[in-house]
């Protein structure tokens, strides 16, 4: 439990590193793409357990999984691999999602919306819920009709005609 906690700490530092920099958007992506080219997690956390795979071929399956993406990502992921004996991979891949989306506003409309809308939204969601956003989403979702729909990963704001028209259809059920 302590070093799964010093994992998370540890991405959770370099988080932030990235986020100051401006390659934290970036760096998800490649995290994303990394667990999906993964598939199975567990396996993968139990292959690179395994005493009878030599350090060096685990090392080197690591360099070419992660030779595509971000150099930042790549050498933070080989040195936790290295730090932690080739133990909590998959919970630094989690870590780091979880810790990136716990700051992703996610914007859903009908049509576009211009930076100054979006930046408004993202204001007032702050303001609201005391707590910043430095990563937006913005996705075009027809089913809505009309309105935007606000979600973060504990909170969501649904503001859509569908939403209101689905109340008034419950309502007209009702009596």
């Amino acid at each position: 439990m302590k070093k799964t906690l010093a994992v998370r700490r540890d991405v959770e530092t370099f988080y932030k590193e990235m986020q100051k920099l401006n390659k934290a958007d970036i760096i998800y992506k490649d995290v994303i793409d990394l667990r999906e080219g993964i598939q199975n997690l567990n396996k993968f956390d139990q292959s690179m357990v395994l005493e009878r795979i030599p350090d060096d071929e685990k090392l080197a399956f690591l360099k070419d999984i992660t030779k595509s993406l971000t150099p930042e990502w790549s050498n933070f992921f080989l040195e936790t691999a290295y730090a932690y004996h080739f133990n909590y991979l998959a919970d630094a891949i989690n870590f780091y999602i979880a810790a990136y989306e716990k700051e992703l506003l996610i914007i859903e409309s009908v049509v576009p919306l211009s930076n100054e809308q979006t930046e408004r939204i993202k204001a007032s969601f702050e303001k609201k819920l005391q707590h910043s956003f430095p990563h937006v989403k913005h996705q075009l979702v027809p089913d809505l009709i009309g309105g935007v729909v606000v979600r973060t990963k504990n909170y969501v704001l649904d503001g859509s005609l569908r939403k209101q028209f689905t109340q008034i259809e419950r309502q007209l059920h009702v009596k």
